[in-house]
């Protein structure tokens, strides 16, 4: 901009920054408009298993959002296995945890994420998993602030008809 006398500089400037802030909107609308069609077409296990584990946390984002909540990714390394974090519209925190898995998941990951909810100081702990949960994680579970999601509910609450319904 050396070369451009310094009014016109400016005008070059703030159009470029209009220009780029422009291109930013409409690429996240596009990029929302595909990640609705994928949630869309999300009627069976089978589907959610097809998305990537970042697309399935979005997805859960959006459950959370469509029931009147405010989630969070954590998106980060050391997150000590949250990967949401969700402001209740009751006041409280929920931490989630999100398994897309083929498989069970079993007692180990449940008192785990037990810890976690304590060191969060959370009032609830949520875990989502595409698979299913074993008969000792569910017993260990119950009595607890931790609410289990297996494939076969996910695949029910994801229903747009359903999701104010639920108490997610």
């Amino acid at each position: 901009f050396m070369f451009i006398s310094d009014p016109l500089n400016t005008i070059l400037f703030i159009c470029a920054g209009i220009i780029i802030f422009i291109c930013m909107i409409l690429t996240q609308r596009f990029q929302n408009r595909q990640f609705q069609k994928k949630a869309n077409a999300l009627s069976q296990i089978e589907d959610f298993l097809q998305i990537s584990p970042r697309e399935f946390e979005d997805m859960i984002v959006e459950l959370y959002e469509r029931a009147g909540h405010k989630p969070r990714r954590t998106g980060a390394t050391g997150d000590h296995g949250v990967d949401i974090v969700v402001d209740a519209k009751n006041g409280e925190k929920w931490v989630v945890q999100c398994k897309r898995w083929r498989g069970s998941v079993g007692e180990p990951v449940i008192r785990d994420f037990y810890g976690v909810v304590q060191h969060e100081k959370a009032d609830k702990g949520i875990i989502f998993t595409t698979g299913r949960f074993t008969a000792s994680a569910q017993l260990w579970a119950k009595g607890k602030p931790i609410a289990l999601y297996d494939g076969n509910k996910l695949v029910e609450i994801w229903s747009p008809s359903k999701v104010h319904q639920q108490n997610v």
